[in-house]
């Protein structure tokens, strides 16, 4: 395995010193080709030119490869799983919130039409039958806002106060969590010159309001006072996915070094706002014993104390039925 991922490290190589070719003149020729693939230890050059000129980068004749168009971009094709998982994306009720009709039937035309699906694709999908977008219309009416620069009048409640409140503010970004399945919405208020996150199934009632002249920096300004001055910090062991499951719980976060301490550790560092405190917390508990809270130590100290308090000597009446 080890020799089979140099081979193609070679190969990723080759093609990129003959774009980087390409790229200084018109032509590279054959026997420039066939010494750049001895040089690399490639068999032939022939493996890799081919499909780089079935995807558009470069055109192939007797004598070497020319440089393609500079005003076309290459029509890289999708492999089969990104078709299959452009598919499933396109079957989902969310499409319609962003796509038009005409243009998701565009590229379901552009896709090969398969009588099977991947397994690893199947594996993304649920195993029961999902409802469709119960906020479908809701998140269109966002949409809108957005795009419109609209203000949006609506209802919202919290986990710690269940009471409808009412509220008129500025939608200005849609944020989609792939770990928890979940729609987030940013929200400017301009009298407060603040910005909230909010769930988007904890909201109702969305009315569109009138246009608003707001510009992006003051928006950015105000996001600006929110981030929190010293970054998120996490030891991370290599073993068992722990690296891969902190990108997918992390992913919405600004994610500023990744450094890997030897062969036992990796340091992720991310900056993050001060609304998603509960919410980096509550993650962190899910991730297991791969994954350390090195920093910042107010965070730290929060998160022992979630700890400390699932261990509570009260609960366990509740839990052992004493």
């Amino acid at each position: 395995m080890e020799l089979f991922h140099k081979y193609q490290g070679r190969s990723l190589q080759f093609a990129l010193e003959v774009l980087a070719l390409l790229s200084a003149r018109e032509r590279v020729t054959r026997e420039e080709l066939d010494g750049l693939a001895r040089r690399l230890g490639l068999d032939y050059s022939g493996q890799v030119l081919r499909p780089m000129e079935a995807a558009g980068m470069l055109r192939l004749d007797q004598d070497g490869c020319r440089r393609r168009d500079r005003n076309t971009r290459a029509p890289l094709p999708l492999c089969r799983a990104e078709e299959e998982f452009l598919s499933f994306l396109l079957s989902r009720p969310e499409a319609a919130c962003f796509l038009t009709p005409e243009t998701a039937e565009k590229l379901r035309h552009q896709l090969v039409e398969r009588e099977e699906n991947l397994e690893s694709i199947q594996r993304l999908r649920p195993k029961n039958r999902l409802d469709p977008l119960p906020q479908q219309e809701n998140l269109a009416a966002i949409l809108q806002a957005i795009r419109q620069g609209r203000m949006m009048e609506y209802t919202y409640q919290t986990r710690a106060d269940p009471r409808l409140r009412q509220a008129v503010t500025l939608p200005w970004k849609v944020e989609y969590g792939a770990f928890d399945r979940r729609w987030w919405v940013i929200f400017y208020d301009p009298a407060a010159r603040r910005t909230i996150k909010a769930r988007l199934d904890n909201l109702s009632g969305l009315r569109l309001g009138a246009a608003v002249d707001i510009s992006p920096e003051e928006i950015e300004e105000a996001m600006e006072t929110l981030l929190e001055p010293e970054p998120v910090v996490l030891g991370v062991s290599p073993n068992r996915g722990a690296l891969e499951r902190c990108f997918l719980a992390f992913e919405d976060q600004l994610f500023v070094e990744i450094a890997q301490e030897g062969r036992e550790r990796f340091l992720l560092r991310f900056r993050w706002y001060r609304f998603d405190r509960s919410v980096i917390l509550r993650r962190l508990l899910s991730l297991g014993p791969g994954v350390t809270l090195l920093g910042p130590e107010p965070l730290r100290r929060e998160l022992l104390g979630l700890l400390e308090q699932a261990l509570e000597p009260e609960t366990a009446p509740a839990i052992c039925g004493i």
